[in-house]
């Protein structure tokens, strides 16, 4: 999650400059600065990189919000199991899959695979959010008070994957803006 927060405000930024570097040359044009062949050109130009930047956003904004529905191949699914040897044929595919079968899971497999940290790196590896593994290590609980805090933390995760989408989809004050002539 937090590489692709990284990246969208990476193109926001990159965004931002191309969005002033454009105004500056339509001032410089203005001001007679520049020439009308090069303006077009440099604007042409810019205007290309913006569309190319805005498109990677959207898609990048797209694979933030699903972060929480992504699913996974079966060999990468979490398998749900009593003990060892012990399979529940159980299994969730993505985040949201999880927090659904946590909530109808026995109590002896949840703790199970909790103390075995079998949780943590499914959410670190598969679904790479090392900070809310992080979070799942630390928790100190049992039993049904472990099964809450698993799927309070996992929801507010998701909740926050959500959120931040849609804070970041929120256009930039010059987004959205024709820059062509």
């Amino acid at each position: 999650m937090k590489s692709l927060m990284r990246r969208v405000e990476e193109l926001r930024r990159v965004i931002s400059t191309i969005e002033s570097t454009i105004a500056k040359l339509r001032v410089m044009h203005a001001s007679g600065e520049v020439n009308e062949k090069r303006f077009k050109r440099d604007l042409k130009a810019l205007n290309l990189g913006l569309k190319s930047l805005r498109e990677e956003l959207k898609t990048t904004l797209t694979n933030l919000y699903s972060l929480a529905d992504r699913r996974c191949r079966f060999e990468e699914a979490f398998h749900f199991y009593r003990d060892i040897g012990k399979p529940l044929n159980l299994s969730a595919f993505s985040l949201n899959d999880l927090r659904e079968k946590l909530a109808m899971l026995p109590i002896d497999s949840l703790e199970f695979h909790f103390h075995r940290g079998d949780f943590t790196a499914w959410i670190r590896d598969v679904i790479e959010d090392p900070e809310l593994a992080k979070e799942i290590a630390e928790i100190k609980a049992k039993g049904e008070s472990l099964r809450r805090k698993l799927i309070q933390l996992i929801s507010e995760r998701i909740k926050t994957y959500k959120e931040e989408s849609n804070r970041l989809s929120e256009p930039s004050p010059q987004e959205g803006v024709n820059h062509e002539k």
